[in-house]
């Protein structure tokens, strides 16, 4: 499953952090699907960045990631087109 996302993909990335996420065809891992929509959102995936963003405002099970709940709404305001610039060159 991961031989696509060797390649600088951020659909590929992306696809990976949401099966991480649901786990879908892999264990479920929170931090794995983490690190998964962060590379997304390096090779430019809005769809990811949206989804870092929840994941980062969460409370809940986000291993490593606690405290950038503002990190989260800036990333969150960043796909609605409001806010300042927080991730990647695209961005």
């Amino acid at each position: 499953m991961t031989s696509s996302a060797g390649i600088d993909s951020g659909l590929a990335h992306f696809g990976l952090g949401m099966c991480y996420l649901r786990g879908k065809g892999v264990v479920q891992d929170q931090a794995k699907a983490v690190e998964w929509f962060e590379k997304a959102c390096e090779a430019g995936s809005r769809n990811a960045m949206f989804n870092l963003g929840v994941c980062y405002t969460q409370v809940g099970p986000w291993p490593g990631v606690y405290g950038l709940r503002s990190t989260g709404y800036d990333l969150l305001f960043m796909v609605y087109g409001v806010g300042r610039r927080v991730w990647g060159p695209g961005f």
